[in-house]
């Protein structure tokens, strides 16, 4: 848990895009308790997550209103990767320290 921790906090603070941040996003982004060892970090009801970590491609359609809508293209912006990778060495140790803790050593 305390390592998963220090990877969501990674994460929050990479999820601020120049002088904003997405608060609706940031404030989602959460830790789910471990299941057979593994942590899980995920964007919980931020539906659009996904847009901002793979970004996507422009396009249109045609409404049941029968009204053009477009959309223009949108880079990706890899949030959930660059927290992993800034968080990845402290993380580790976090773990060992835990380990180490538990074991008495």
């Amino acid at each position: 848990n305390k390592a998963g921790e220090v990877t969501k906090e990674a994460i929050k603070s990479e999820a601020k895009f120049g002088k904003r941040s997405r608060p609706f996003f940031v404030k989602n982004i959460r830790l789910r308790r471990p299941k057979d060892g593994e942590v899980v970090i995920h964007s919980g009801g931020a539906y659009h997550a996904h847009l901002i970590e793979f970004g996507r491609s422009g396009g249109s359609t045609i409404t049941k209103k029968g009204r053009k809508v477009k959309w223009g293209p949108t880079a990706a912006n890899p949030v959930f990767g660059r927290g992993y990778e800034k968080s990845k060495n402290e993380a580790m140790q976090t773990m060992i320290n835990e380990i180490q803790r538990g074991l008495g050593l």
